[in-house]
């Protein structure tokens, strides 16, 4: 059985486990084609000096994470096509060495990754760890799997530089009649699986100042603040997007005066009804913006806000198949630029609602209206005058004449009767408790 001690000792093993995690695969499966699961897919041929082939392969999952939480699997492959015996160095051994250091700082424990390490028995089999790298050898014998595997899996972590690209490289041995062992006249290559994780997301909160105004004092406050995510290559910028759609119609057609930017830096333009441009995070990794409208209810009444926010994107490059046509990179044909967006976010603040805003509906009673309709009024009829009163009476007696305000005064004082209109009212029925 095969060792993994850290020290870098190889122990010999036989074709049936290995330690340390390492799991054989059924041999069957060295002959298998590299399926579906894998996005990124290079192969190349690569031939010795006495014209020995060795295919090799190397292929990952995915090349783009979302982030932290996601499982990337990598496979790497070499096949001896050609058995000559009696030839010239005829292939017989190999090295294949996968370098895992790109991985060591995104994933939370390397022995993680080791611990799902899975290859083809190969007679003489051994598998060495010397830091944070991987090497196998095995020998290719006649009538023996000719075809040698590795596959393992990453589970990505938060907090590392999010570039997991994985260097495999391998080299072979040729041996004549006379038993004379010739690493370089034999095949060696290899290729690097291109990894990149996206930056995380920023962290953003958006706040209003009040949630209800009146037309007399309309002006809403709105601060947003955005904080840098923890990272080890996390960038110091990032891109804004205020929509400003709701804000503009509610304020009759009216942009903010001004956009006051309290901490870090930007740079920011109005483009149609959104403010867009980017922030750049102060010493202490906050960056603040905040704006004043008025709230004065021409639109549903309602005003909402969002701002959106994302990290720029993280590149890296890689080889490409070349039995694949892929727009490279000039004056690099076997090398294209992998992009992953940036993570992104977006905050809405609280909905701020105007008292008599103009045009908002009135929400109707669930219960018809009642109709009361009051008692007659008595009628009134004024005394006749007693026969000798006149004016020239009134003068001589000193009193003065009464109006017919001052009678009905006098008759409601006199007898508690209260006097109505003899219109129909109409009230709003009482809601039951």
């Amino acid at each position: 059985m095969i060792g993994s001690e850290r020290a870098g000792k190889a122990v010999r093993v036989c074709a049936v486990a290995l330690t340390a995690g390492t799991a054989l695969l059924p041999a069957a499966a060295a002959h298998a084609a590299p399926v579906a699961e894998y996005e990124y897919n290079f192969r190349d041929v690569f031939t010795g000096a006495y014209r020995q082939t060795i295919p090799f392969e190397a292929n990952v999952s995915t090349t783009s994470v979302a982030g932290a939480g996601e499982t990337v699997n990598f496979r790497f492959s070499l096949r001896a096509d050609q058995w000559q015996p009696g030839w010239l160095y005829p292939l017989d051994a190999f090295k294949l060495r996968v370098d895992l250091s790109h991985v060591a700082d995104d994933v939370l424990d390397i022995e993680d990754v080791l611990d799902t390490l899975e290859a083809t028995p190969m007679n003489g089999l051994t598998m060495e760890v010397v830091g944070n790298t991987v090497e196998f050898y095995g020998e290719f014998d006649e009538g023996a799997p000719r075809q040698f595997e590795v596959k393992f899996s990453v589970d990505v972590a938060p907090g590392g530089d999010g570039l997991l690209g994985v260097p495999a490289s391998f080299e072979t041995r040729g041996t004549d009649d006379f038993n004379s062992e010739r690493w370089d006249y034999a095949p060696a290559g290899g290729a690097t699986l291109p990894v990149v994780v996206a930056h995380p997301a920023p962290l953003v909160t958006k706040d209003v100042d009040r949630l209800l105004v009146l037309q007399s004092a309309p002006d809403v406050k709105y601060t947003i603040t955005v904080k840098r995510p923890e990272g080890a290559e996390v960038p110091e910028y990032f891109s804004v997007e205020e929509d400003l759609t709701d804000v503009i119609q509610e304020a009759g057609g009216l942009m903010p005066d001004e956009f006051v930017l309290e901490q870090g830096r930007g740079d920011l333009e109005v483009v149609g009804n959104k403010l867009v441009g980017s922030g750049f995070y102060d010493q202490n990794g906050e960056w603040v913006l905040s704006f004043i409208t008025s709230h004065l209810g021409l639109g549903d009444a309602v005003l909402t806000n969002t701002v959106c926010v994302q990290s720029p994107e993280r590149t890296t490059t890689a080889q490409k198949d070349p039995n694949t046509p892929v727009t490279g990179i000039p004056g690099a044909p076997n090398v294209v630029q992998l992009a992953v967006p940036g993570g992104s976010a977006c905050a809405e603040a609280p909905e701020v609602e105007i008292i008599h805003a103009p045009g908002k509906p009135v929400e109707p009673d669930t219960e018809d209206p009642e109709v009361v309709i009051p008692p007659k009024e008595p009628e009134v009829v004024p005394e006749s005058p007693q026969p000798g009163t006149s004016a020239e009476q009134l003068a001589a007696t000193g009193s003065q004449p009464l109006g017919i305000a001052t009678m009905l005064g006098s008759l409601i004082a006199a007898t508690g009767a209260v006097f109505v209109s003899a219109a129909v009212y109409v009230r709003r029925a009482r809601q039951k408790q």
